[in-house]
């Protein structure tokens, strides 16, 4: 008996943590856009979970510093808003690096070192058509980092792609891959 009175506030404060937020299997929308967020769209800061990003299909990057309360566009030198795919680094969060569709101007990879700030063409090396489909950023070395091309209708002839100087330039990592 003396267990089951000591387990009861223990319990009570283990479900209040756990439906203290917005309770069971409920959701709230934090960014409204007329535009599409993509699936692998979405980076949280490592070191702070209210930053984050967000990719869209149409209006850029946008950015939020309060955890979802409010987002902001953050896309300059973003030549093509058509974004899908997005990393942020975890031992560097000012370095993010975002994937965009070969639909509209200047497609590929564009990084930004100062926290959305600013954005650069990252697309060196990459002789395919460029349709990263997704990113990644070596977790202890921000100049590391893979891509994944697909060209659309058919498999890429090279695949997988990776960096080591941050981006500017990329080179064929296919080996033992087998067809894209």
């Amino acid at each position: 008996m003396k267990k089951i009175i000591l387990t009861i506030p223990f319990l009570l404060l283990f479900l209040h943590i756990m439906y203290a937020v917005d309770g069971p299997n409920q959701w709230t929308q934090s960014l409204t856009t007329s535009f599409a967020v993509w699936q692998e769209g979405i980076a949280i800061n490592k070191t702070n979970q209210n930053i984050m990003y967000a990719a869209t299909n149409g209006a850029g990057v946008y950015k939020t510093t309060n955890a979802g309360v409010n987002w902001v566009q953050v896309n300059t030198g973003l030549l093509n808003l058509n974004v899908q795919s997005m990393a942020i680094s975890a031992s560097n969060p000012n370095i993010v690096m975002v994937g965009t569709t070969n639909t509209g101007t200047s497609p590929g990879i564009y990084k930004t070192t100062d926290a959305g700030a600013n954005w650069t063409l990252k697309n060196n090396g990459i002789s395919e058509t460029i349709l990263p489909q997704c990113i990644a950023i070596d977790p202890t070395n921000p100049n590391i980092a893979y891509t994944v091309i697909f060209i659309g209708t058919a498999n890429a002839v090279n695949g997988v792609y990776k960096t080591t100087d941050g981006g500017d330039n990329w080179f064929i990592s296919n080996t033992g891959t087998g067809s894209m």
